[in-house]
C-alpha cells in the first residue's frame, strides 16, 4: 500500500491521471466496481461468513472504519458493512488470533496503534482491541507464528525505527513489541521461510536506501538481519513467490520511482541472487503474485497508474501480458480465486475514489492437434514397430491440461501409446507437447483403431492406422539321421531327409511406455510387451551404474514393473533385457528424475 502522501505527490508530478493504453490479452474480465465511502488504502481477503467463497476487507483511511465486502457466487460481491476501527489504517491482515474459528482483522494506522477486531459469528466484529507499537508512522503488516507457539504474531515496519514484532498469547493478547532494524525507511514486509529452516524469516522492502533487508527468524520470535539486496529506486511494496520453480521462496518489489519491479530468485540458506528489473508502468506502487492463467508460473498484479499484469515464465523472468486503466489513484492490490474456477482474480483498493473493483481472470485453454491421422504402413505380426508421434498444440491463453491419453476401437491393443510430454505439467499457452505411438498388430491385415486425448479445452480423436504383415520365415530343419543297418545282407539305403523343423516364434520385447519425466522418491510402473513367454529384467541406470533393478518371468503379451526411483534429480537411462531360451531382446529408454 502507497503512504497517501507520498502516492499524491507522485501523481501530480507525473501526471499519472491519464487512462494506459488497453490490455493485449485477455487475462481478466472488466472491472465491477464496489462503493467504499471509508476511502479505502489498503485491502485483503477472508471468509468471514463461511460460506466457501472469499470476502473482501478494507482500512478506510478516510473515516477511520474498517469495511466488509461478502463474496457470493460467481465472484460477485454484496454492499459493504463499515465497522469502527481506530485512527487512520495504512495496513491490514486477516487471520484468526484467538482460534475461536472466525475471522479477525488487524489494522495498523499513522499513529503507532495495531488495532484488532474480533470476528463474531454472522460476518459480524466485537469490540475493536488496539496495542501500542514502537513510535512511528506504520506502513506494511505481516501476519506468522514467528515463535511456534500455534498463535498467530504481527510485523509491522515503522517509519525510522525498522521492523517491530509483537507475539501473539492466550486469547487475544499481544506482548510488548520488539524492534529490528532495517534500512531506511522501511515501508513494506512480508513473512517466508527462506533459508528452509522452519522458522519464519522477514524481507523489508526500504524505500528510504533502495534495498530490501532479509532477517532470518530464529527461537522466541527473534530476527537476525543476514542481507541487503539492491533493488530499483523506492520500493514500496513487495511480494512472495516461488517465481522459477525450484522450491525456494523468491521476491518481488514494486519501484514507484523507478518504474519497474525487481526479481529477487532465492537461493539456498537465505541468499538471493542480484535484482532483474521489469518495466511495470508508471509509478507502481502496490503488488501481489498469483495463478492468472494455470501454468503453473505465478503472474505479478501491479497497480502502477494503470494495472499492469506480467506473465511469469519458467525461468523467473516476466513478459507484459495486459496493461488495464484504473478508477483513479490505486492504494493496494490483491488476489484471490473469488469465482472458484482456480485462478487468481484480482481486486483493487482506490484512495481518492471510494471503492474497491474486482475483476475475474477470464484466460480460456485452447487445443489444436497438427494431424488427424497417424500412418504406420505395414509392421510384421507380433513385432513393435518404431513411434509415430504426434504434435499438441496450446492455443488459448490459458495454459492446457491433458487429463487423459489412451487408445480406442476394436484394434487397439494393437496400437501402444510410449510415452508423452503432454499429461505430467501444464502445456503453456503458445507452448506444444508430444504424444509417441508405436505399431504392434497381433494379426495381419489392416489395423485401425483412434488416439483419444482428453483436455480441459474438450476431447481430440485421431484415427491410428497400419498393416500387419507376415512373419519372417523360419530356419530350415537339419537332415534326419542315417537309416540302420539291416541283420543280414547289404547296408541298407540311407533314410530320407527328415521333415523342415517347425518355425520358432521369435522374440521380440518393448517398453509400452516411455516416461520422458517422473518424480524422484515415487513408484514408476513400466509397462513393456514380449512376443513369448520369457524372463524380463528392468535396470535403472545413471552412466554405467545399475541403481535399481526389477525382474518378472510371464507369458507372452504386455505387462507391468513397478520400481522405485531414486531421490537424486538428474538424467536416467531405463535398459529393458527378455531371455527366452537362447533368444535376447533389449530396449532402452531415457527419463528426467525431477
Amino acid at each position: 500500500m502507497l503512504a497517501l502522501m507520498l502516492k499524491s505527490s507522485i501523481l501530480a508530478l507525473a501526471g499519472l491521471l491519464a487512462i494506459a493504453p488497453t490490455a493485449h490479452g485477455d487475462l481478466l474480465g472488466p472491472p465491477s466496481p464496489h462503493p467504499v465511502p471509508g476511502n479505502p488504502a489498503a485491502v485483503a481477503t477472508g471468509d468471514f461468513n463461511a460460506d466457501g467463497d472469499p470476502d473482501l476487507v478494507t482500512a478506510n483511511i478516510g473515516d477511520g472504519t474498517m469495511s466488509l465486502l461478502l463474496g457470493g457466487a460467481g465472484g460477485g460481491f454484496g454492499p459493504q458493512a463499515a465497522f469502527e476501527n481506530q485512527g487512520q489504517p495504512q495496513a491490514i491482515a486477516v487471520t484468526d488470533v484467538n482460534a475461536d474459528g472466525y475471522r479477525d482483522v488487524i489494522t495498523a494506522d499513522s499513529s503507532a496503534v495495531l488495532t484488532r477486531l474480533p470476528g463474531a459469528p454472522g460476518a459480524t466484529f466485537g469490540l475493536r482491541e488496539s496495542s501500542f507499537m514502537t513510535s512511528g508512522q506504520q506502513h506494511g503488516i505481516a501476519v506468522e507464528d514467528f515463535n511456534g507457539d500455534g498463535d498467530p504474531d504481527v510485523a509491522i515496519t515503522v517509519e525510522g525505527a525498522g521492523v517491530a514484532v509483537t507475539v501473539g498469547g492466550p486469547g487475544s493478547s499481544f506482548g510488548f513489541p520488539a524492534t529490528f532494524a532495517t534500512g531506511t525507511q522501511p515501508y513494506a514486509v512480508a513473512a517466508g521461510d527462506f533459508n528452509r529452516d522452519g522458522d519464519p524469516d522477514l524481507a523489508v522492502a526500504n524505500a528510504g536506501d533502495d534495498t530490501v533487508s532479509i532477517l532470518a527468524g530464529g527461537a522466541g520470535a527473534s530476527f537476525t538481519n543476514v542481507a541487503t539486496l539492491a533493488t530499483g529506486d523506492t520500493p514500496l511494496a513487495i511480494a512472495t513467490a516461488d517465481f522459477d520453480g525450484d522450491g525456494d521462496v523468491d521476491l518481488a518489489t514494486a519501484n514507484v520511482l523507478s518504474d519497474d519491479v525487481s526479481i529477487l530468485l532465492g537461493g539456498a540458506g537465505a541468499t538471493f541472487r542480484q535484482q532483474t528489473r521489469f518495466v511495470a508502468g508508471d509509478a507502481p506502487g502496490a503488488l501481489a503474485a498469483g495463478e492468472l492463467d494455470g501454468d503453473g508460473d505465478p503472474e505479478l498484479v501491479v497497480a502502477a497508474t494503470d494495472l499492469v499484469i506480467l506473465r511469469g515464465e519458467p525461468d523467473g523472468s516476466f513478459t507484459t501480458a495486459a496493461r488495464l486503466p484504473l478508477a483513479g489513484p490505486p492504494g493496494d492490490v490483491v488476489v484471490d480465486d473469488f469465482d472458484g474456477d482456480g485462478l487468481s482474480d484480482v481486486a483493487v483498493a482506490y484512495i481518492g475514489a471510494r471503492l474497491v473493483e474486482t475483476r475475474l481472470a477470464v484466460a480460456s485453454a485452447a487445443v489444436h492437434a497438427d494431424a488427424s491421422q497417424l500412418e504406420f504402413g505395414t509392421q510384421p505380426q507380433n513385432t513393435v514397430g518404431l513411434a509415430r508421434s504426434l504434435t499438441i498444440r496450446s492455443t488459448g491463453d490459458r495454459a492446457l491440461r491433458v487429463r487423459d491419453i489412451s487408445t480406442i476401437g476394436d484394434a487397439r491393443t494393437d496400437f501402444i501409446v510410449a510415452g508423452d510430454t503432454c499429461s505430467t505439467t501444464p502445456v503453456r499457452s503458445g507452448a506444444s507437447c508430444t504424444i509417441a505411438v508405436r505399431f504392434a498388430p497381433s494379426s495381419q491385415g489392416t489395423r485401425q483403431a483412434g488416439l483419444a486425448v482428453a483436455t480441459d479445452a474438450g476431447a481430440l480423436a485421431i484415427s491410428l492406422d497400419g498393416v500387419g504383415g507376415t512373419l519372417p520365415a523360419g530356419v530350415t530343419g537339419t537332415p534326419g539321421p542315417a537309416g540302420t543297418t539291416g541283420s543280414h545282407g547289404p547296408a541298407g539305403p540311407t533314410g530320407p531327409a527328415g521333415p523342415p523343423g517347425a518355425d520358432r516364434e521369435r522374440l521380440v520385447a518393448a517398453f509400452a511406455s516411455d516416461p520422458r519425466r517422473a518424480r524422484r522418491g515415487r513408484r514408476l510402473a513400466i509397462r513393456y510387451v514380449a512376443t513369448t513367454a520369457a524372463r524380463t529384467t528392468i535396470e535403472l541406470r545413471r552412466g554405467r551404474r545399475v541403481v535399481k533393478r526389477a525382474r518378472r518371468t510371464a507369458a507372452a503379451g504386455r505387462h507391468t514393473i513397478a520400481l522405485r526411483l531414486p531421490k537424486a534429480r538428474g538424467r536416467y537411462t531405463l535398459m529393458l533385457t527378455a531371455v527366452a531360451g537362447t533368444q535376447r531382446a533389449t530396449d532402452r529408454a531415457r527419463i528426467v528424475i525431477r
